[in-house]
C-alpha cells in the first residue's frame, strides 16, 4: 500500500457564516482541508499598504456587494445556480 489517500468529498458550509478553505501541516506532511472562518491574523499587515499602492480603493461593503453584481460576479440567492459537477443529466 502506498502513501496516496483516497478521494473523498469535503462537506459544504452549511452554516450561515462565511467560512474558507483552510489547510497546514507538518511542513512534510500535509493536513486535511477544513471549513475555518477568516482572522484578521491570516492576512499581513503589509499586504493592505501594497494593495493600496496597486491601485485598491476602500469601500463600504455595500459598495462592494453593489459592484460585484454589476460586473455579474453576485447573483441574489434566489438565481443561485448549482456548479455543474452537482447538475444532474
Amino acid at each position: 500500500m502506498n502513501g496516496t489517500p483516497a478521494w473523498a468529498r469535503l462537506a459544504g458550509n452549511a452554516t450561515a457564516t462565511r467560512k474558507f478553505l483552510r489547510q497546514t501541516g507538518s511542513g512534510t506532511v500535509s493536513a486535511l482541508p477544513a471549513w475555518d472562518t477568516l482572522l484578521a491574523g491570516d492576512i499581513p499587515a503589509h499586504a493592505h499598504d501594497a494593495a493600496i499602492a496597486a491601485g485598491a480603493v476602500l469601500v463600504s461593503s455595500k459598495v462592494l456587494v453593489t459592484r460585484l453584481a454589476a460586473a455579474g460576479l453576485r447573483r441574489p440567492k434566489h438565481l443561485h445556480r448549482p456548479p455543474i459537477a452537482e447538475v444532474e443529466g
